[in-house]
């Protein structure tokens, strides 16, 4: 009896064995990488020379469409190029499936009458828009710049005021900044819309450039490679562990339980 008790036992080990190993090796590959995803910028640019109807709401628009490279954004970045009119006419937003960033709110515009209402008299934009900008909001941009009656340059933050351009005074919540993209996808159409609210000077569209970064989608080579070591894997717990499972040895004649 204590010979068939060992065998058993035995069986056992080699079968445990096996299933040890197995759920060490399937842990182990199973497990995120401990290596740092790539992170990369993509960057492309549209030249429309596009009329922004002077004040009217309809206003224009042209999209951008980038690859299916970024998996995770981290930051977005929107250059302009408007020539002519006023700086405090117009309204602008990014759009990109349900994310929506304000990036012009009548710049300058501090109230609703008189002088306020109108906005800055600059004209036009050769900026580039970045939530991370230390130039500040380019709402009240002429507290740090006197573009002189010309056209605004730099980096600066996107307006983010939701409101109304009708009603916006620089008091409002920035609640629509290019954050609102962060940990969405690159892939697909972003576009840009801009309308001329106040009547007065034509402004031109002549072109905008869109800057993306964030975690790289996965290589195609990343997943075979993973499928290709599970494989191996269990190819290799199999032929270890013999294709044993452990059952309990029978009891020798005459011999009973207890």
């Amino acid at each position: 009896m204590k010979h068939v008790l060992n065998r058993g036992w035995g069986t056992f080990w080699n079968g445990s064995w096996s299933w040890c190993l197995g759920a060490l090796l399937s842990g182990l590959l199973w497990a995120p990488p401990t290596a740092s995803a790539a992170v990369i910028t993509e960057t492309l640019s549209s030249s429309p020379g596009l009329t922004i109807p002077d004040g009217s709401v309809v206003g224009i628009s042209d999209g951008i469409t980038m690859p299916a490279t970024i998996a995770s954004i981290t930051e977005v970045s929107v250059s302009l190029d408007i020539q002519g009119g006023f700086t405090g006419d117009l309204y602008g937003y990014l759009q990109h499936d349900s994310g929506l960033a304000i990036l012009l709110n009548r710049s300058g515009r501090t109230g609703n009458s008189g002088a306020a209402s109108l906005g800055y008299l600059d004209s036009g934009y050769d900026i580039t828009l970045r939530d991370s900008a230390v130039n500040g909001d380019v709402h009240g941009y002429q507290s740090i710049v006197n573009a002189g009656g010309g056209v605004l340059t730099g980096v600066w933050q996107p307006d983010g005021r939701a409101v109304s351009p009708s009603t916006v005074d620089g008091t409002e919540d920035r609640t629509a900044m290019l954050s609102t993209f962060t940990g969405g996808v690159s892939d697909g159409v972003w576009t840009l819309f801009l309308a001329d609210l106040s009547p007065g000077g034509v402004s031109v569209l002549q072109g905008w450039s869109l800057e993306i970064t964030g975690t790289a989608v996965p290589e195609p080579g990343f997943w075979a490679g993973v499928s290709g070591t599970l494989l191996l894997g269990f190819a290799v717990v199999r032929r270890l562990g013999g294709g044993r499972v452990w059952r309990k040895p029978a009891s020798p004649r005459g011999v009973t339980g207890g």
